[in-house]
């Protein structure tokens, strides 16, 4: 993984964004792995990615993506809409 810049991160997390809007859950995964996220939200992001492929999602999967975006958004102080 490559270090991105304070400056490459908001653009990432609204790529992320979109993705969730769009429905593209794939893009989503993509643009969080660009992170480097420490170790507590690293593992849900794991975990929600292993759910994600391995087809465990339901009705809330989507909700609970938005959520921990936000979540990622507060680590790195940024704010997204």
């Amino acid at each position: 993984m490559i270090a991105l810049s304070a400056e490459e991160i908001p653009a990432v997390l609204e790529k992320a964004k979109k993705a969730l809007e769009q429905a593209n859950t794939d893009a989503y995964f993509e643009q969080i792995s660009q992170l480097d996220l420490p170790v507590h939200l690293k593992t849900t992001h794991s975990e929600h990615k292993n759910k994600f492929i391995k087809g465990y999602t339901d009705a809330k999967f989507d909700q609970q993506l938005r959520i921990f975006l936000h979540e990622i958004a507060r680590h790195f102080q940024i704010q997204i809409g």
